[in-house]
């Protein structure tokens, strides 16, 4: 989520925490997929399932109710998705092309394809 909050912030007036709050779900979910898909093995797949029990609360829950546990808790907060800045192809092509040097220290690289995920989630 933080690696791609600055490119976003360049492109639209988005408060840092709000993006952050929108970006983290999806980050969440296709970095679990894909640390479960290409190194299950991986410290980092154990820290998220853990991460996902104290968000969740229950432990087992998994990623999908921690997703929909974060969702809540932003739309409880009443901050409103990315949709609400009209994020174009353009623009998330701009966000993921971009992303700050932050992104290196993501448990696993993420292809173009799942950065561009991340993004159209968080509208």
């Amino acid at each position: 989520a933080h690696g791609l909050v600055a490119p976003l912030g360049g492109l639209r007036p988005v408060p840092h925490g709000q993006g952050i709050a929108c970006l983290l779900p999806g980050t969440l979910l296709v970095t679990e997929r894909a640390l479960r898909q290409r190194a299950a093995a991986s410290p980092a797949h154990a820290d998220i399932i853990r991460l996902c029990d104290l968000i969740t609360g229950v432990p087992g829950a998994g990623i999908e109710a921690c997703v929909a546990r974060l969702d809540d808790w932003r739309q409880r907060l009443h901050l409103p998705g990315l949709g609400r800045w009209n994020l174009g192809p353009d623009d998330i092509q701009a966000i993921v092309t971009r992303p700050s040097s932050s992104i290196a220290s993501h448990p696993i690289a993420l292809d173009h394809d799942e950065l561009v995920e991340i993004v159209r989630l968080a509208q």
